[in-house]
């Protein structure tokens, strides 16, 4: 596959790929990077059997996501919760395939738990101020009140509501967390998750730069590792590989050395699951290419 011909096809938004490109391989490499409904519903002329699948499908994921957003904007209204999108919101024309991300006040939290009970969610508060609520027929919930991982918080609630903005999503007013601070997210999440970088956040960092994202920091340990995340993906040359794009192991192991072995907030078991599920996901992907949470689109 010319890596470097998809991705300029996607990060410029002008397909430049031929007929005899578009195959199955392809399609699997566009759905791991967050940008396969993008590209076929937006980008492409003539839709193939593949792309008339992914359109399908895509349509039915965000039928489900519009169906559960009314939900939650009826709770709010109706409780005078507000609650903001959180890495949820799609900065292109893409399927929502996971679950919502929300935030929601710390004053409101179990409140907001009582009433998505109340309408047949199962709720479960997986970590401290941080739940997930399911019901068949509806996309997963997962609200929260700061952006912590494993114990480290990363920022706090008075800093995530700064950084905010309105939203219509098929004719839902809606607020949200702004671009930069979702990529924020993203990119610390590839670090502390461990996870890895995907296309569309390549394409939301063209539009954003560093010194937005860094604005977003309110220590130097979290400045330093966005830094560190940019200087490792953010350059010409990857343009050509094939993503999603991982840390290289000695610098994933430094860093891990220094930020996670000597971090506090991370109890010994964790310490090593981190690293365990970095090199797990990695190796699936380069010996098997298959991602881990990657949803069958066709």
């Amino acid at each position: 596959m010319n890596y470097r011909k998809i991705n300029l096809s996607i990060i410029n938004h002008n397909d430049q790929l031929d007929q005899n490109e578009k195959n199955r391989n392809l399609y699997k490499y566009l759905i791991g990077n967050n940008v396969a409904y993008y590209y076929s519903k937006i980008l492409s002329g003539n839709k193939n059997r593949y792309e008339r699948k992914i359109i399908s499908t895509g349509d039915l994921f965000n039928k489900e996501y519009i169906k559960t957003l009314k939900l939650l904007d009826s709770i709010s209204n109706k409780n005078k919760i507000p609650f903001l999108l959180f890495k949820t919101y799609k900065y292109i024309n893409e399927a929502v395939d996971g679950d919502i991300d929300i935030i929601i006040k710390e004053k409101d939290f179990y409140k907001f738990l009582r009433e998505l009970s109340k309408e047949g969610f199962s709720c479960i508060e997986e970590s401290p101020l941080k739940a997930i609520c399911k019901k068949n027929g509806f996309k997963k919930i997962e609200p929260r009140v700061n952006i912590a991982f494993h114990g480290f918080t990363v920022l706090g609630e008075s800093e995530i509501w700064k950084h905010t903005e309105e939203v219509l999503v098929d004719k839902i007013k809606v607020k949200k967390t702004t671009m930069s601070f979702d990529l924020f997210s993203f990119l610390l999440n590839v670090l502390y998750g461990p996870a890895y970088l995907k296309l569309y956040f390549y394409l939301l960092y063209k539009e954003i730069g560093r010194e937005n994202l860094c604005s977003i920091a309110t220590n130097t340990v979290v400045e330093s590792d966005i830094d560190f995340i940019i200087k490792e993906f953010f350059n010409e040359n990857k343009i050509n590989k094939r993503f999603p794009l991982f840390l290289d192991n000695f610098n994933f192991l430094k860093w891990w050395y220094f930020k996670i072995l000597r971090n506090d907030s991370f109890n010994i078991k964790n310490k090593v699951k981190h690293a365990v599920f970095f090199f797990y996901i990695k190796y699936k992907y380069i010996f098997l290419n298959k991602l881990e949470f990657a949803h069958k689109w066709i």
